[in-house]
């Protein structure tokens, strides 16, 4: 074994590590302020595919956290715990899920069914990470807004994982090609920022040419969804999404043993919604609420009703 190496930059370095996860963690508790699992949690089995996909993460990297502690692997704990936080947690599901978060109804299943995941990250991750950053742990639990079964995540043991989130087959294969797909989608949205074609995201339409039938196949499945979750366009954080089936062109993206593709950005049409920002042909076409599109006016009309009701 060698000497445990200490300095400014690695000490940077960790600090910078512990402050995103801080702050993923600040996001949680955030967005659980009016949680009560008791009446709102939604079973797995009733949960969006994009919900499922990250409780798999979670389980696999709680699966992978737990044998590094039995065999002492402490540096590969934290390492496992960060790259799920950036990788998976920052850069794709809280990425995501901010619009169900924000827009939705607060009673709503799409808005119930994301805080019944973050419910079971807080409960996996702060057992988790009691060990290695004891004090961010007890202080994050000691203000979760639910009740819990320990008064400290000390006395709580780490919770056990749940092989029934283990996902496979062809769900788990979809999910993770539509990942794919999002990472060109992001890559080239980034170029078209720079080109001052687009400013933020919800201005685009993103439009996706294959002359694979498998991947369109796929990517058609997700055009539309009855949950209101498990859409191309909240999955993009884009206004709409346009599918195209033929020859890719030049600049094509490979999805090994699935197909080539090419994403292209144009400017959404229709008009911008005051309330989420999205692009939509429907804003306009209500009477009290010109400015809103077709998924905020009943939500702002639920909260009138209230009001009314109030008064």
């Amino acid at each position: 074994s060698s000497d445990v190496l200490i300095g400014p930059s690695i000490l940077k370095q960790t600090s910078e590590i512990y402050r995103k996860l801080r702050g993923t963690i600040r996001f949680v508790l955030g967005n659980l302020h009016d949680f009560n699992p008791e009446s709102d949690a939604v079973s797995y089995d009733s949960l969006p595919l994009f919900d499922k996909y990250i409780l798999h993460q979670l389980v696999t990297v709680q699966e992978e956290v737990d044998s590094n502690f039995e065999s002492f692997q402490f540096s590969k704990v934290f390492q496992t715990i960060q790259r799920f936080n950036v990788v998976d947690l920052s850069q794709f599901y809280l990425d995501v899920v901010k619009d169900r978060l924000y827009i939705r109804g607060s009673d709503s299943f799409e808005r119930k069914s994301c805080q019944t995941v973050l419910k079971h990250m807080l409960d996996t991750l702060l057992p988790m990470i009691a060990p290695i950053l004891p004090h961010l742990a007890e202080d994050a639990w000691q203000n979760l807004p639910f009740q819990t079964s320990s008064k400290s995540v000390f006395l709580h043991g780490l919770a056990e994982a749940k092989s029934e989130w283990k996902m496979s087959g062809a769900d788990l294969q979809e999910l993770e090609i539509l990942r794919s797909v999002r990472s060109e989608v992001n890559r080239v949205a980034e170029i078209a920022r720079k080109d001052k074609l687009i400013g933020s995201s919800l201005e685009a339409k993103v439009v996706i040419r294959t002359d694979s039938q498998e991947l369109h196949t796929i990517l058609s499945k997700y055009s539309e969804s009855a949950n209101g979750v498990d859409e191309l366009r909240y999955l993009f954080i884009c206004s709409q999404v346009d599918l195209k089936e033929g020859p890719a062109g030049e600049g094509v993206t490979e999805i090994p043993e699935v197909g080539t593709f090419r994403a292209t950005i144009e400017r959404a049409g229709g008009l911008r919604c005051a309330r989420c920002w999205n692009y939509s042909d429907t804003v306009g076409t209500f009477g009290d609420h010109k400015e809103l599109c077709d998924r905020c006016h009943p939500v702002v009309q639920g909260k009138k009703a209230v009001a009314n009701v109030a008064a």
